[in-house]
């Protein structure tokens, strides 16, 4: 029974990572954040996505200064809108807006740092290297 029971665990498995095939991250400049193509991930990814609702309000948002997730295989195929939460299938015509609750999971399994700069944990990279640039710039040079 326990043989059985895990044949059909790895099938279902297979069969969930099957329909999605990668997932890619573009941030609003169209810059690559992540591609995930690892079996775990892609297992993580689908549980989260799974939980995406449909949302019963309408919200008002630039979705140019969020992200793009690009989904390869699967039913859910095809490019997606993202910010804080929110997502909207890329199409011509009017589409649905969802709404993920967990979306800080969803952003750490995609990727999404939120980083304001890629320089802000300089300070703790190389403290002297830091520090010299901060005195080098109060005095002017």
């Amino acid at each position: 029974m326990k043989n059985i029971a895990t044949l059909i665990l790895v099938v279902f498995s297979n069969f969930v990572v099957a329909e999605i095939e990668s997932v890619t991250v573009l941030d609003g400049n169209f810059q690559h954040i992540n591609t995930l193509t690892v079996e775990r991930d892609i297992l993580d990814f689908t549980s989260i996505w799974k939980t995406k609702t449909e949302a019963k309000v309408k919200i008002r948002t630039n979705w140019s200064e969020g992200y793009k997730i690009d989904i390869s295989g699967g039913k859910y195929s095809g490019r997606w809108l993202y910010r804080g939460g929110w997502l909207m299938p890329l199409s011509k015509s009017p589409s649905g807006l969802y709404q993920i609750k967990n979306y800080k999971k969803l952003e750490s399994v995609l990727g999404i740092t939120h980083n304001k700069s890629k320089h802000a944990d300089l300070g703790k990279l190389s403290p002297f290297l830091f520090q010299k640039s901060r005195q080098l710039h109060q005095s002017g040079v």
